[in-house]
């Protein structure tokens, strides 16, 4: 089994730590609409946390 980024419709319920806008999958990361932060997927596992992220 391969560590892949979740689904999209997994991301429907899940929002931007920082400023709770909509996510979304691109690629191998997870980005907000809102404030374009981009958070990694680690073994398959979005991490959505503050400090981790990559500023657009």
């Amino acid at each position: 089994m391969s560590a892949q980024s979740p689904p999209a419709e997994d991301l429907r319920y899940v929002v931007c730590p920082v400023c709770h806008q909509k996510l979304e999958r691109v690629d191998d990361v997870i980005s907000c609409k809102g404030c374009r932060r981009r958070y990694p997927v680690v073994e398959g596992i979005p991490v959505l946390l503050a400090d981790r992220a990559l500023i657009q």
